[in-house]
Parts: C-alpha cells; structure tokens; sequence
C-alpha cells in the first residue's frame, strides 16, 4: 500500500499518485495484447481476459471501456447489458445479461472451477453490471478513476442480479452458484425450453433465519449498545463462523465490527493506530462483500482518519457519496414504480366503478322496459275480457229471444 510518508517522499498527494499509477497501468494494457486479442472467448460467447499479468482485474475495472468494446470473433451480436466477474487478479470473465449460456459458463468457471479449485484466488463471486451513469460532477475536475462513458455520461459498476435494479430489464439471465442450476440451465438448452433464472432470495432467507447466526448477531448488537465494543467483536466474529452467511449479510456484520473497533480506538489512544488499520480491514471486507454499502465506506473513511490517510478517506467518502446517490436513486425509481402502479390501481377501480354504474344504469332501465311490457299485457289481457264478455252477452241474448218464442206441440191437444 501506498502510505502517507511514500506520499511525502515522492512530493505527491495520493490523487496524483494515483493518476501516475493509472498512467503506467494504462501504457502496460496498450504494451499487452492487441485490441482483437484482449479477449478469448467461449463458443457460449463468454470472453475471459488475456493479459494473465495479475493486472486483469484492476485494469478491468478502471479502464471499463475494454468490456464495452469487447466483441466476439464469430461476428455474433449479443443483447443485453455488460456482466462481469472479477475471478482472480489474473482473470476476468465477461459476457451479456441476455445470453443465458455465456453467463452458464461464467458461473461455472466462477463458482465450480476456481472457488473449488484454488479458492484464496477467489476475488469475489459476486458478478458486477457495467452502467452507463448520468455524470454527477459534469464540467468540474474529475478524479482518476472516473471513466467518462460519453457525453455527460461516466461508467458505473453495480452488483448483477437478472431483472433488477436500476434497470429493471426483462429477459435478462442469472449466473449459477452451484452444479445444480448449471445443469438445469444446460438441460433447458438442450431440449428446447425455457431457461430457468435462479435468484438468492431462498439461500438469504435460509441464512437470515439460522438462529445461531442471528442469535450472535443481536448478541454483538447489545454489547455494542452497552458500549461492549471488543465483546461486541466478538460477538459477530462468532456470528460470521456459521456456514451459508449470504455476502449482503456477511457485509453488514464486517462493517458493525469496523464500527466496534473504530469506537475502541477512538477511546484509547494507545491501540489507535492498530485497531484503526484491523477496522479499515473489516469494513473493506464489507465493501468487497457489498459494494452497495453505505455505511462501510464510511467506516472506511473514518479508519482512514485515525490513520491520517487523508486522501484515502476522501477517496472513500467519494465512494461513499456515489453509493449514496444510487441507492437513492434506486429507491426513488421504486417509489415512481410504486405510485405508477397506485395510480393504475386507482385508474382501474375508477373503470370498474364507472362500469358498475353503467351496468346498474342499464339494468333499471331494462327493469323499466319489463315493467312497462308487463303493464300493457295485463291492458291486452283487459281489452280481449271485455270483448269476451260483450261477445257472451250477445251470445245470451240471442239465446233470450229463442227461449221467449212458443214451443211446439206442448199443450195444443
């Protein structure tokens, strides 16, 4: 690492180093393979990088544009957006959201082959989505690692997840974890059917359940309150032994641990500096866990402080700053999504109201119509009565008539 007293040294801030540091990097990657060969590429379409000079990784991801412009050699054009997975310093593998076989393969090598095979190379399991992002800091200096995408535009890494946030998008494809969803996904292909996507939802649910797990979680959690740091250290050093701990929440125990032993340094001068380095290490471990949180960056920061690497702790307030605005972002495009839906909702209750009381209308208009049918047959049934009965009454007195004439042959002898 470089460190304050390297800085002094050299007559830089770690800005400029960095920028010299990016500069070397850059001239290294043009030095490497030449555009067409920067990637060799699966028949499933999935390009791993070919530098294999421990700067695949790094170069990848500070220099996005060589996934963007990544193509494969048989011409085929893939849809989706760009998915990413940083295996080992040496080793990247790239494909499309929408190419279910690509991603199969990213998985596979990702999780069943590298993991099993040689896991402390293992940089993270978590495949990563590369954005195209409104540029917040359009027109003023940019930083280094700031990677114009176009204009008023910069690239933007975000955690994969098939559908999800910000985007959203439909048809998009998971990466497998396990020789289970590998299969199923290859046998779907085979035969013709629909490809399964597969989410994490069952396996954090499983893991936010365990009870031990939780148990020493929360347990962390009160020493903390109590003021307990160490104990609390302990406490979540215990919670995170237990198997199966989904990264998100893995995170989320690393940074309350960074959180405990900043306090403890904070509070005794005498142990600042290593516990300080020990929390910068638990909320990195959070960061490369999570990318998305929050808080441990700020964790980050603060262990930078004590440290006084102040140009670290700046650079990590700006990672800071950045998750912050796309977790809001994503937030608010879920609260515009949700009173979208409200507004529907709302639109088609008014629909079938309005139907309701068209329905209701036509129905006592139709019961008037039977009304009025019934009415006028009762008159028709009146009127054929009345003639009825004017017919038998000349019927009877005809009849009349004939009784008042004599009869014949009673009474003349």
């Amino acid at each position: 690492p470089v460190l304050s007293k390297d800085l002094s040294r050299w007559g830089l801030s770690f800005t400029a180093a960095l920028g010299k540091a990016l500069e070397n990097l850059r001239a290294r990657t043009k030095k490497g393979p030449s555009a067409d060969r920067r990637w060799e590429h699966h028949p499933t379409g999935c390009g791993e990088s070919c530098w294999k000079d421990r700067f695949d990784a790094v170069r990848i991801a500070v220099f996005p544009k060589l996934v963007a412009t990544r193509k494969r050699p048989d011409g085929v054009a893939e849809q989706g957006g760009h998915v990413v997975a940083f295996a080992t310093t040496s080793c990247v593998l790239a494909s499309m959201s929408k190419n279910a076989l690509g991603l199969c393969f990213m998985g596979d090598t990702l999780n069943l082959q590298i993991s099993l095979r040689d896991p402390k190379q293992l940089l993270t399991s978590i495949p990563m989505r590369l954005m195209k992002m409104k540029d917040p800091q359009s027109g003023s200096a940019r930083h280094p690692l700031e990677s114009t995408a176009s204009e008023g535009m910069v690239w933007r890494w975000m955690p994969y997840s098939p559908g999800g946030p910000p985007l959203q998008s439909p048809g998009e494809f998971s990466v497998p974890v396990d020789q289970g969803e590998v299969d199923a996904i290859l046998e779907a292909a085979e035969n013709g059917r629909a490809v399964p996507v597969f989410t994490q939802t069952p396996k954090v649910a499983s893991a936010v359940s365990a009870p031990t797990f939780l148990k020493m979680k929360e347990q962390g959690n009160s020493l903390f309150k109590a003021g307990e740091f160490m104990k609390a250290v302990s406490a979540y050093n215990a919670a995170l032994r237990e198997d199966g701990v989904p990264p998100a929440d893995a995170a989320v125990v690393h940074s309350n641990a960074a959180q405990a032993l900043l306090k403890t340094a904070e509070a005794d001068p005498s142990v600042c500096k290593p516990l300080a380095a020990e929390a910068l290490k638990r909320a990195n471990e959070a960061v490369g866990l999570d990318p998305t949180n929050v808080k441990a960056y700020a964790r980050c920061a603060a262990a930078c402080d004590l440290l006084e690497e102040h140009e670290a702790a700046a650079e990590f307030r700006q990672h800071q700053a950045r998750c912050q605005a796309a977790a809001e972002a994503t937030q608010q495009a879920r609260r515009a999504e949700a009173e979208q839906r409200r507004q529907q909702q709302e639109e088609q209750r008014k629909k079938m109201a309005a139907a309701m009381e068209e329905k209701a209308r036509c129905d006592a208009l139709l019961e008037r119509e039977r009304e009025l049918e019934r009415r006028r047959a009762k008159e028709d049934a009146g009127d054929l009565g009345q003639a009825e009965a004017a017919r038998l009454s000349s019927m009877l007195g005809m009849d009349s008539t004939l009784a008042g004439m004599p009869a014949r042959g009673v009474g003349g002898n």
